[in-house]
């Protein structure tokens, strides 16, 4: 079956959830989320503001901001496109000006071609339309997150830089978009998947509790 095939389908089961199921898994997969060591300690996390079929991420930077962290959203970059297609800028509920971008996804009002690289974040939270076991990813097929951080992919295999490695990368899905595929070369794999029922790592079985805290090896670590 092709991606594209998944991807359709994926889109279809995120659809039949109802407005109230919706709202009930997000809030799990936030208290989820919250406990992840990676998050408590991050100084730095971007988010992404949520379109009606996405796991709602209105409670987590909520609390993110509660605890002292600095919030980001995406913003499409037009000037760097192949290096950088994505960049984050700062949001404060409330006070963040947000406009429309690019295919109507919210996103705050900024200069073009300013913002922070993905690179410079301690945790990137990842909408996505499927994932496996393995936590790859499948997204809405823009490539804007795996062209962002495809040196992190790269780099993975080696010692990589310290720039690229500190960024842990989350992405949060509804458990009913969990699908059996194989990934394509340039996707970028998460290195976590949170859903309602628990959390994914690579390599390991589901996990209801939250990770090891014994993660001292692991990307994230250095919160600013």
């Amino acid at each position: 079956m092709s991606i594209a095939t998944i991807r359709t389908s994926l889109r279809q089961r995120r659809r039949a959830l109802t407005p109230e199921e919706r709202e009930q898994k997000s809030l799990a997969i936030t208290s989820n989320l919250t406990r992840l060591p990676q998050f408590i300690r991050a100084g730095t996390i971007a988010f992404y503001a949520s379109m009606p079929e996405e796991v709602d991420t209105t409670e987590a930077i909520r609390l993110a901001q509660a605890s002292g962290k600095i919030c980001y959203l995406p913003v499409i970059n037009r000037v760097i496109w192949r290096t950088a297609p994505l960049l984050f800028h700062p949001f404060v509920p409330g006070e963040t000006t947000l406009v429309r971008g690019m295919f109507g996804i919210r996103e705050p009002a900024h200069r073009v071609g300013s913002g922070m690289l993905g690179r410079d974040l301690d945790m990137v939270c990842v909408p996505l339309v499927g994932f496996n076991a393995t936590c790859e990813r499948i997204g809405m097929g823009k490539a804007y997150y795996d062209r962002c951080f495809a040196r992190k992919n790269r780099l993975a295999e080696n010692e990589g830089s310290r720039d690229w490695r500190q960024v842990f990368l989350v992405g949060l899905a509804f458990s009913c978009q969990q699908a059996e595929f194989t990934s394509q070369s340039h996707d970028v794999r998460m290195d976590a998947i949170v859903t309602e029922s628990g959390t994914f790592l690579p390599g390991r079985s589901l996990t209801t509790s939250g990770m090891s805290t014994d993660s001292t090896s692991s990307p994230g670590t250095g919160g600013k």
